[in-house]
């Protein structure tokens, strides 16, 4: 089926399909809503320019960790430009699909389903209008949604090469994780059957073994068609339909990509209907990359370096997108450059709204990226054989530029197989610049919306995974060949933590804590402590406390570990959410003494309530 479809493509003149589709962009593809929240009464609201078409305007909303949609809770006329759900409460997540049947795209449906030229024909002579492809938009939102202080357990799996070269960097990552409500543990199919319902995520740090998997070529080359890499391997807790007997595909251009029985490489190419990704997969990754001139060690250190900047938000890009479109219609005549920055920019309008996504058709990704800073980005041109660059990017480009960007997502012929030397979609995250996270963005449409109320990038990515028909896709669906590269735990609404905690012993034998306030708009503060028998932080503050200091009137003998966070409302594209910085560490050995005079730690405090203090060994340490 796949190789037929590839060649019905190169049957239709490039010329013939642009007159069917003149004028056609991909954001036609999208509707490009705002959402707008109201307290009291409660409701949210959705605004969004006129979408061309005559049939009607659906509107679904369903949990948003359900799959099926169920009937529409509204139909709108076909030039309904509005809709408010009053039917919501306070603190309840909804995910909603705003939707639109029209002829306008019906031309991306024949080539994705047509099994041959002639059956194409028919199709087209007789159903020239027919409404098969949606114009389509999804998003989460809600209002107030409580805080999240647990966020599950994170699977650490760190290459044996750099537990001791990078013990620091990885004992820094550790912490950032533990800091933002991860467990961090380090086993992978045993630990997840332990505990199921926590353990979420899976880290890849280092040159962990490349799964390879299937006979497929998603860029629709030739040269690319066998094994891709699978990640998805490890995330999925079937053993048994990880086979390697019946694919023999040997017509790759790179003999790594070539599959036979008995290789070591599995047979799956698609994942199978009852089977999902049970984990949030991201792999870091920075082997082979000479290019930039210094060592894997290195590049993974200065990864880890700005992974923390940015959660603590020291790199602090703006809440904006930019798309360089180098595969549309008007100059490559490509058909899938109608569809290939839809996915994104669905997304985009859901995450930092239709005003801030910038979008360019050909131009140079560096040339934009580095006039401002964008929380996202999406780059697509045609590809170069090498896997290094595509029209407005290359793995140069990313050695010389520092581009202001986190959420990258990159597309083109040859780069999507990553395990080679230098790739591009490696590049983005071994550069110098801000990039943390890099997805294959196009086939199929990658589903992230979520992210707009507090979900992680690899939640979004699992979803994309094991995505059936819950969410819109052009092709490709549940391919072994979606992934993730760089830290599947971030997200993309930062709260900046405090600064400077210590703590003091106070002559009433109670421990007390101050730090310098946290630069941002807030509502205040929680302070967490370790319980040493379950190993996990309890919040001791039962509501956010407004002063920059804190008295345990309990401590425990011994040492004694806490954790402060910001706590603020952020208010996102989508709604709103209570939300929670990093977490900041600190440690003091409790033993009762004599109250001495203070003179060498500086608490913001009224002097009234700190006299008299003594101090035991307030060194900060990471809590791990």
């Amino acid at each position: 089926m796949k190789k037929i479809i590839y060649s019905i493509c190169l049957l239709l003149s490039p010329c013939f399909l642009h007159g069917l589709v003149m004028g056609q962009q991909p954001e036609d593809l999208v509707f490009k809503v705002q959402t707008i929240i109201q307290e009291s009464p409660p409701s949210i609201s959705f605004t969004w320019d006129a979408v061309p078409g005559d049939s009607v305007i659906t509107i679904c909303r369903k949990d948003p960790e359900a799959a099926d949609w169920g009937e529409p809770i509204a139909v709108l006329a076909p030039d309904a430009t509005s809709f408010t759900d009053n039917d919501v409460e306070t603190g309840v997540e909804y995910e909603y699909r705003i939707q639109k049947r029209t002829a306008i795209s019906y031309l991306y449906w024949v080539i994705a389903n047509c099994t041959s030229y002639e059956q194409w024909q028919e199709e087209y002579r007789n159903n020239p209008k027919t409404d098969y492809k949606p114009i389509i938009t999804y998003l989460n939102a809600g209002i107030k949604l409580p805080e999240v202080e647990y966020r599950g357990k994170v699977i650490l799996l760190v290459d044996s090469s750099f537990v001791d070269s990078l013990h620091n960097e990885l004992k820094l990552f550790e912490t950032d994780l533990l800091g933002d409500g991860w467990e961090v543990k380090s086993v992978v199919r045993d630990f997840y059957y332990s505990d199921t319902v926590d353990v979420k995520s899976l880290i890849l740090f280092g040159h962990i073994p490349v799964p390879y998997s299937g006979c497929a070529a998603v860029d629709q080359h030739q040269g690319d068609v066998g094994a891709w890499q699978a990640d998805q391997y490890y995330g999925s807790m079937k053993e048994e339909i990880w086979t390697d007997e019946a694919v023999n595909c040997t017509i790759a251009s790179r003999e790594v990509n070539k599959n036979v029985p008995g290789d070591g490489k599995f047979d799956l190419s698609v994942l199978p209907p009852d089977e999902n990704i049970v984990l949030q997969i991201g792999r870091i990754d920075l082997s082979k990359m000479p290019a930039f001139k210094v060592s894997e060690a290195e590049l993974l250190k200065n990864y880890i370096l700005k992974n923390h900047n940015f959660r603590h938000k020291i790199n602090n890009p703006k809440v904006q997108a930019l798309i360089c479109d180098n595969l549309g219609f008007g100059t490559s005549g490509e058909y899938f450059g109608s569809s290939n920055a839809t996915g994104s920019i669905r997304n985009f309008t859901a995450l930092v709204t239709k005003p801030n996504i910038n979008i360019q058709e050909e131009v140079d990704f560096f040339a934009y990226g580095n006039r401002d800073s964008y929380l996202f980005s999406y780059v697509c041109g045609a590809g170069g054989e090498q896997g290094t660059s595509i029209t407005g990017a290359t793995t140069a480009s990313f050695i010389k530029y520092r581009v202001k960007t986190i959420f990258t997502s990159l597309f083109g012929s040859w780069v999507g197989n990553w395990d080679i030397p230098n790739n591009l979609l490696r590049a983005s995250l071994a550069s110098e610049g801000w990039s943390l996270t890099c997805i294959y963005d196009a086939f199929p449409y990658h589903t992230y919306h979520m992210m707009g109320m507090g979900k992680t990038i690899g939640y979004g990515v699992c979803k994309t995974q094991n995505n059936i028909d819950t969410y819109d896709f052009n092709s490709d669906n549940r391919g072994m060949h979606v992934f993730l590269l760089g830290d599947p735990t971030l997200r993309m609404h930062i709260v900046c933590p405090v600064n400077s905690l210590q703590s003091a012993i106070t002559s009433d034998n109670t421990i007390m804590l101050a730090w310098k306030p946290a630069d941002d708009s807030i509502i205040g503060y929680h302070v967490y402590k370790l319980d040493t028998l379950s190993n996990g932080y309890n919040r001791i503050t039962t509501d956010p406390v407004t002063d920059t200091w804190f008295e345990d009137v309990s401590p425990d003998p011994g040492k004694n570990y806490y954790m402060v966070k910001t706590y603020a409302l952020t208010e996102s594209a989508s709604g709103s959410y209570y939300n929670l910085s990093q977490g900041v560490f600190d440690t003091i050995n409790y033993k009762v003494k004599p109250a001495v005079p203070v003179d060498s730690i500086e608490l913001y405090l009224a002097s009234s309530n700190l006299l008299p203090l003594m101090i035991y060994d307030p060194v900060k340490v990471n809590a791990l």
